[in-house]
């Protein structure tokens, strides 16, 4: 398994809103260890388009920024 960056923007943004882990797995139907696996940088999300509509309201995000927490740093931009 590659073990991809960390998405600091990912994790800064869920501080930013107070809330764990554990309380983003809650809202949007994952385990807590799935939003760790994100975060560690060991797997990239797969969710359902029902999960994606639900994560990006609670961070208030875009499609477009969701994926810059995701992508290499030589693609980031």
């Amino acid at each position: 398994m590659t073990k991809r960056n960390v998405p600091q923007g990912f994790i800064s943004r869920r501080e930013e809103f107070g809330l764990t882990p554990e309380q983003v797995a809650e809202a949007i139907g994952v385990s807590p260890r799935t939003v760790r696996y994100w975060e560690t940088g060991e797997r990239i999300p797969n969710l359902s388009p029902r999960q994606t509509k639900l994560l990006f309201r609670l961070l208030k995000i875009t499609a477009t920024k969701f994926a810059a927490y995701f992508e290499p740093d030589s693609l980031a931009a």
